[in-house]
């Protein structure tokens, strides 16, 4: 691997590791609502889809880098990511990335290689146990995410809305679930609408200043 190859891989960690990036997450609901529609109104779906991304990526970039070099700078924004703080975050990467790049160490590391080995032949027989046993309780998912940091700060939540899933289930049945979904859906929009209007309020009332809201986990 060459320096360009290893500071594209190294940029690629905005999209697949970093814990405030939901643009994966998002894409992947796409095609069930596409799944969802006639086949009519569907056709615009891809294009209407492929512009939100353009006009978002472009307005946020534009913002980022606006606030980064003209008005706080990057390393107030009160993010590891642009604070250098740690190792789990963009800024760790691509300082790794570049050191590695000086050293003239990009090639195959084969300890990592052979950890991913592992950890892909784990995963492979859990698939196989699921397959094979049908009431295996444990997903494989579960054990490729299990080490991410927004995991281990959010496995009580999950745990929690399991419980509170299973019980649902377990006492009033598919009905009652599908009865109780708008509950926890209207929870999470109102979370969101708080979310909104805290930012607005910033805006009018403590420009410049404002107050943190974590949006990651």
């Amino acid at each position: 691997m060459g320096p360009a190859s290893a500071a594209a891989l190294a940029l690629s960690f905005a999209w697949s590791c970093d814990a405030k990036t939901f643009g994966m997450t998002m894409m992947a609901h796409v095609p069930r609502l596409g799944a969802a529609m006639n086949q009519i109104s569907r056709r615009p779906l891809g294009p209407a889809v492929l512009l939100a991304s353009l006009v978002g990526a472009l307005t946020v970039g534009t913002y980022v880098v606006y606030q980064g070099y003209h008005a706080t700078g990057g390393f107030n924004f009160g993010t590891v990511s642009f604070m250098g703080t740690g190792n789990l975050n963009a800024f760790g990467v691509f300082k790794f990335t570049a050191s590695r790049i000086q050293q003239g160490t990009v090639g195959t590391d084969w300890m990592r290689i052979a950890f991913l080995g592992v950890g892909a032949g784990f995963t492979g027989l859990m698939f196989w146990l699921r397959y094979q046993f049908p009431g295996f309780p444990i997903h494989p998912i579960g054990f490729t995410i299990s080490a991410a940091a927004p995991l281990q700060n959010t496995g009580l939540t999950i745990f929690i809305v399991w419980a509170i899933k299973t019980l649902i289930l377990k006492i009033g049945g598919l009905e009652k679930y599908r009865e109780t979904a708008p509950l926890f859906l209207g929870i999470t929009a109102g979370w969101l609408t708080g979310v909104a209007l805290g930012i607005v309020i910033d805006t009018i009332w403590f420009p410049g200043q404002g107050h943190e809201i974590h949006l990651a986990y």
